[in-house]
């Protein structure tokens, strides 16, 4: 019987996989959110602080025009942080900035470690070292005596943060059936946008950096919890050839949820490996013009993504006076994303769907540049409405990248396409300096790199109810009618997802 037969059997969702799920994945996105904005608020410049210079006391605010590095500086007793800690302010204000892209470069390289050891060791074998890691720097960091100490330690951080992002969702996803999976996504993706609004209401209540700090690493102490109750993938244990150990797993998920006489049905079957199959690289997804031109918008829309997301996150906090009211609403405003999204998808279309997500977010971002100054609620509400589009857009780009590529390609394709997303977040902290050299010209860049992106998939084909591509011949009209079921272990998250979502609409049309 194949796997997804058996949780077809006893249950896709049942109540032991939904308490698995949500333990896994509420602490977990939480802890992602909180890892993710710490410096929002640890890393926020005062309004206004006082210049000592030769015994005369400067008020300074909103600027730097009288300042000089001879100063000693004194800042109001609002909050604290790393930048009033350590002077991050005048010629040293690109560091806060810099500290977030350095943790999101960490994200990038944890994808690489945290992937492979998720897929050669286990899920749990990447998730136990991720989280302890990603609460031990975490928690250290926040006694950090200099600006080079917190940022080599915010680094490794954000590595371990990759790993529990990838481990806890595959692990949550790979325990369910494939009609559920889609629903899963969007939950998780929920459970993080709570993450944003309930970090923002601790920011406001703590206001020391470094007490802030010490908190964000509070949620992942909870998942120590998981030693004593998590189960190891049944799907990545079929794939390692451990079927018994496989079907332990699922006849104890099937006596939880209350299906004990199906126990005795759950024989797997291993689906036979073929060594004679060529092996394809990313190299390949070069060679052929066709994949090609998709690779080169799928990636520039991948990294666009990113970019936007999650500028206008970390910099959802300079949009009005009250910067924690502000990132709350930048959290909100993705719920209705993971409520029209499905709708969209399957009767506007893939295509459609993204380029008008990407169009009005991309608007929406430009007009600010063009705003008279003071309209600080217009502000307010377009910025709101670009993070809303940016935030559907980024749902829809995994459904319609994983249905463009062939098969053979799939993994390396969505592969590529990680590394691009997670350049963007890279980037994204760069980006939001910006508005200092011109007023809002950190929404220009993003209004005009995502009404770009938008464009550039008008040239890309609908996908929606097409037949999945196999080989990368077929993109050449050869044996157009095969279809395909399949499963796809891809190194992200959040790939792994909406390419189940795909599965399902697939199995739908394919019963009809």
């Amino acid at each position: 019987m194949e796997i997804d037969k058996v949780f077809s059997e006893i249950g896709e969702f049942g109540s032991y996989q939904r308490k698995i799920f949500f333990a896994l994945l509420i602490p977990t996105s939480i802890f992602g959110a909180f890892m993710m904005l710490q410096l929002v608020f640890a890393g926020a410049t005062p309004d206004y602080f006082y210049c000592h210079t030769d015994g005369v006391k400067e008020a300074i605010r909103n600027g730097c025009s009288n300042a000089n590095r001879t100063c000693h500086y004194e800042y109001d007793d609002a909050f604290t942080s790393i930048v009033s800690e350590w002077d991050l302010i005048c010629d040293q204000s690109y560091k806060p900035s810099l500290a977030q892209s350095i943790f999101m470069l960490g994200l990038l390289f944890g994808s690489f470690l945290f992937g492979y050891i998720s897929d050669k060791y286990g899920r749990l074998w990447a998730l136990y070292p991720a989280i302890a890691g990603a609460v031990i720097f975490s928690f250290i960091s926040s006694f950090s005596n200099s600006f080079t100490m917190y940022t080599t330690l915010r680094f490794f951080a954000g590595i371990c943060q990759a790993g529990v992002g990838l481990a806890t969702f595959v692990l949550a996803t790979e325990i369910l059936g494939p009609s559920k999976r889609a629903l899963a996504g969007s939950l998780a993706g929920a459970f993080f946008a709570i993450g944003i609004m309930l970090f923002a209401y601790i920011a406001r209540m703590i206001t020391n950096w470094r007490v802030l700090s010490i908190l964000t690493s509070a949620p992942g102490v909870l998942a120590i919890l998981y030693y004593w109750f998590l189960p190891e993938s049944p799907r990545w244990l079929l794939s390692q050839g451990k079927v018994l150990k496989a079907e332990a797993i699922l006849k104890h998920i099937a006596v939880k949820n209350g299906r004990g006489e199906k126990v005795d049905h759950i024989k797997l079957i291993v689906p036979p490996v073929s060594h004679t199959r060529r092996s394809y690289s990313m190299l390949d997804l070069f060679r052929h013009p066709v994949l090609r031109r998709r690779t080169v918008i799928q990636f520039y829309s991948w990294f666009v993504n990113s970019a936007v997301y999650y500028g206008l996150t970390i910099g959802a906090a300079g949009l009005s006076s009250n910067k924690y009211f502000s990132e709350a609403l930048s959290g909100l405003i993705e719920m209705p994303g993971y409520v029209i999204s499905p709708i969209l998808l399957n009767r506007v279309g893939r295509r459609y769907s993204l380029v008008g997500a990407m169009l009005v977010g991309g608007v929406a971002c430009t007009v600010i540049l063009f705003l008279p100054a003071g309209e600080t609620y217009i502000k307010t509400a377009l910025a709101l409405l670009g993070k809303l589009g940016i935030s559907i857009s980024f749902t829809f780009i995994y459904v319609h990248s994983a249905e463009l590529y062939p098969t053979v390609v799939r993994n390396a394709g969505l592969g590529l396409c990680s590394v691009a997303a997670r350049l963007g977040g890279t980037v994204a902290p760069l980006l939001i300096p910006l508005g200092t050299v011109y007023p809002n010209l950190q929404f220009l860049v993003f209004g005009l790199l995502t009404f770009t992106a938008g464009i550039f998939n008008f040239g890309l084909p609908e996908t929606l109810n097409k037949n999945l591509p196999e080989t990368i011949e077929e993109l050449d009209g050869i044996n157009p009618h095969k279809t395909e079921t399949m499963m796809i272990d891809l190194p992200d998250d959040r790939v792994k997802l909406l390419e189940s979502a795909m599965m399902e609409e697939e199995d739908q049309t394919t019963e009809c």
